[in-house]
Order: structure tokens, then sequence, then C-alpha cells
């Protein structure tokens, strides 16, 4: 919700109107954001469990990654991550912002 939030707010403040069309943009920013920033922290942990814990710590997991797949090993699985997040943020927030006009609330500034 914060990438929602900071993209709504920004476009808002360029003169964006708010409405459904901003509620599906900020949603679709929100949902590339935070996969992006998850994905890191998600392949890390899977290959750290995947070892014997008492030889390598998730740093040292970070390190050899890096070095031996480079850096874009460490968003692999982002496709994936993504088509499983998209459709929830682009249905259910926008779905939220109507439901509350409808209700006779304000939109989310």
């Amino acid at each position: 919700m914060l990438g929602y939030d900071l993209f709504k707010t920004k476009a808002k403040a360029a003169g964006v109107k708010d409405g459904p069309p901003l509620h599906v943009a900020a949603s679709l920013v929100a949902a590339c954001a935070a996969v992006t920033l998850h994905m890191p922290a998600d392949v890390v942990f899977a290959r750290y469990q995947s070892l014997d814990r008492g030889k390598a710590s998730p740093a040292a997991v970070v390190v050899d990654l890096v070095r031996r797949e480079g850096p874009m090993a460490l968003l692999r699985g982002w496709t994936v991550a993504l088509s499983r997040i998209l459709p929830l943020m682009v249905i259910a927030v926008p779905m939220m912002e109507q439901v509350r006009q409808l209700f006779g609330l304000e939109y989310l500034d």
C-alpha cells in the first residue's frame, strides 16, 4: 500500500484526476514495486533453507549467489510472483476505492 499511496499522491500533485484509471495505474506500480523489493529476500532465504545452516549465513548466500549467477539472480521468479500479486492489487484496491465512494467516503488520499 505504500507504493500505491506514494504513486497516487505524486500523480495527483502532477495534476492527474483522482478516479478509477489512477487507481488501476497506482495498483500496477505498487504491485511491481512490491515484487521487486520482495524477490531478493525470497530468493536468498529459499536458497538458505536448502543449505546445511551451520555452514552458511544468509549474507554468505547473497555473496555466493551474486558471484556465481550475477545480481539478476536475486530477481529470479519475479514474473511468476508478479502474476500472483498483480491481479489481486489491480482488482482489490480499485474496488476498495469504489466501495468507499459508494458508502459516501472519499477516495483515499
